[in-house]
């Protein structure tokens, strides 16, 4: 496996957990971000990566734009969505974390439409992002492994 997939495979998973609690209470613990963080920064410096040779401040640029979202439509957007965009953003780096980014918004829109078209519009106003960047994140590792499952490496 490459270091590519190592990275999005520990951002998949990330995501996997943030998103329980994320669908369940439409908040997300902190400490699984600081945690997840702290973890991807010791992983780079063990492995000899460096902080400024990956692109972990262009990756974690998203994250940020949604935490300034978050901050200028007073928690439409969540802050927890920027925190874990910005972690995922750090780990993957800006090449993987847009798509995976450009897939949880076209989820998005497609869950909007569907609670729109079953009537479920009215009591549901909120739609958990995290469990679709979660999703999203599984599709693009789908993406990338699935060539290499197919015609070897």
């Amino acid at each position: 496996m490459d270091e590519q997939t190592i990275r999005l495979g520990a951002a998949c998973a990330f995501l996997w957990a943030a998103a329980v609690p994320d669908h369940k209470t439409r908040r997300i613990p902190v400490c699984i971000i600081a945690v997840f963080l702290v973890a991807v920064l010791a992983a780079d410096l063990w492995t000899g990566g460096g902080l400024v040779k990956r692109e972990y401040w262009t990756g974690a640029m998203p994250g940020l734009l949604f935490l300034l979202l978050s901050f200028g439509t007073r928690g439409a957007v969540g802050e927890g969505d920027g925190l874990c965009i910005l972690a995922c953003g750090m780990c993957t780096g800006l090449y993987e974390i847009l798509p995976i980014l450009t897939g949880a918004l076209w989820l998005s829109v497609l869950t909007g439409a569907v609670t729109l078209l079953t009537g479920r519009g009215k009591e549901e106003r909120e739609i958990a992002f995290i469990p679709l960047l979660a999703a999203a994140s599984s599709l693009r590792l789908v993406q990338i492994q699935l060539p290499t499952a197919i015609f070897g490496a």
